[in-house]
């Protein structure tokens, strides 16, 4: 299920909406209750672990450094 983003075009607040079903589905804004609205093209990231700065985290397969010989 996505979640799409519009920004309303009555109050200029942005929000987000999960969609539950593939047919166009009416939206209102929940700060003002406007139906007009425009779905923005919203940033996106990849899911599952890490860091979450972009950075991906270390290994814990080869040799660490930590000393051991």
């Amino acid at each position: 299920m996505p979640i799409y983003e519009y920004r309303c075009l009555d109050c200029s607040k942005i929000f987000e909406k999960i969609i539950w079903t593939s047919g166009q589905e009416t939206v209102a804004c929940p700060y003002c209750q406007s139906a007009n609205n425009l779905r923005i093209l919203s940033a996106f990231t990849k899911g599952g672990g890490g860091s979450g700065k972009g950075i991906p985290s270390p290994s814990t397969c080869g040799p660490s450094g930590g000393g051991f010989s």
